[in-house]
């Protein structure tokens, strides 16, 4: 089961910390990367390769004000570079021309998400929310701990081109915001034990775990272009490999030193996936092999693979009791971000904001505060 993030801050920081830190081919649309497998080069065996968003070009005004909040403007240049941030994220996991297809919508997200930020943060100051160093402390060393290894708030800062005093009073201003929001959702009550069963019978579907396995694989990379007697020295080879294999080597060291996929670092170590994640002739293999037998060499448009599966699972809803504590949890989430959203709309509702050229085609539709519906839980 996948559980939906629950409505958190700081979401303006997290959000450029997402462009930063995702990146890579990857999975189909939507899906999430698991444990083990390496989404950052292009010869991966994912069925989708994933691009980064094309380019933007810039407004030819982008000093022009497009809304103005409370007597506060907001400018082009600002909803271009928010519209940036956006589409660079989604990049990462949308093929380019899906972006480009979606520009006007994240322009208009973008809109949104300002004029949100501004009325937030008046709220802050009307409402004298303050932050205690000792929380700033707190809230930097878990952000700190939730990036990849090697990405460091460093590199953060130098992405967007901010300076160190930049990302500080960005990140206080964003956890005043969260406190300011904590404080709206804290009356949102924990679901009881019967508003938890009707969730779930009533949508038992969204707790089916597709069929998966959980494998290593060696890769010897071939071209379409290989002449033929390239391309049958490299089958030889990958046939020798797993006849040492078979006579008892170490599948994990010989991955190591002959390997041609990246996940050679790992061992051969591909973690687990369902049907449709991978390239069909090693999805085939893999869910048709015994657990823990080394399967014949399998081509595919990489090359020739060496496929070893340690863990076959069949499909299967989860069961009530196994999903209790965490569908809690996000039940009790989603209270509170419809909390947050009428806070939010009350805002809205009592500001001042107008639209100096006219409001924008199709602002409004579709739109939800800050730029999502309430998390539910989904599929894995």
């Amino acid at each position: 089961m996948r559980i939906a993030r629950p409505y958190s801050l700081p979401a303006f920081v997290l959000m450029i910390a997402g462009a930063l830190v995702a990146g890579g081919c990857g999975k189909k649309e939507a899906a999430t990367a698991q444990p083990g497998q390496d989404i950052s080069q292009s010869k991966d065996l994912f069925a989708q390769p994933v691009s980064t968003a094309p380019a933007m070009i810039p407004s030819a005004n982008p000093g022009a004000v497009v809304a103005v909040v409370d007597g506060k403007d907001v400018t082009q240049g600002e909803i271009d570079g928010e519209t940036m941030k956006m589409m660079d994220m989604a990049g990462r996991r949308m093929p380019p021309e899906r972006i480009a297809q979606m520009k006007d919508r994240f322009a208009l997200q973008a809109l949104e998400n300002l004029i949100l930020k501004t009325l937030l943060f008046a709220e802050i100051d009307k409402q004298n929310i303050t932050i205690s160093d000792e929380e700033k402390a707190e809230a930097i060393a878990k952000f700190t701990n939730s990036l990849p290894p090697g990405v460091t708030i460093d590199d953060l800062i130098a992405k967007n081109n901010w300076t160190k005093e930049e990302f500080d009073k960005n990140l206080t201003v964003d956890l005043r915001i969260n406190k300011l929001l904590e404080n709206v959702t804290k009356d949102a009550s924990e679901p009881s034990e019967e508003e938890l069963k009707k969730f779930y019978d009533e949508n038992k579907e969204r707790f089916d775990v597709p069929e998966s396995v959980t494998a290593s694989h060696i890769l010897i990379a071939a071209e379409a272009s290989d002449a033929d007697d390239v391309k049958a020295a490299k089958k030889a080879k990958a046939e020798e490999l797993r006849k040492k294999l078979v006579e008892g080597a170490d599948f994990a060291a010989v991955a190591t030193e002959n390997s041609d996929c990246p996940s050679k670092t790992r061992g051969g170590d591909l973690g687990s996936f369902s049907r449709g994640q991978m390239v069909k002739p090693f999805e085939d293999a893999a869910f048709g092999q015994k657990v823990d037998e080394v399967g014949p060499v399998v081509e595919t448009q990489f090359g020739y693979h060496i496929i070893k599966v340690s863990k076959h699972e069949e499909a299967r809803t989860l069961p009530f009791d196994e999903v209790k504590v965490r569908l809690s949890k996000v039940l009790e989430s989603q209270k509170k971000q419809e909390a947050a959203r009428s806070f939010i709309e009350g805002l809205k509702a009592k500001a001042d904001i107008k639209f100096p050229n006219g409001k924008p085609e199709g602002y409004g539709e579709m739109l939800s505060p800050m730029g999502g519906p309430a998390p539910t839980p989904a599929p894995a």
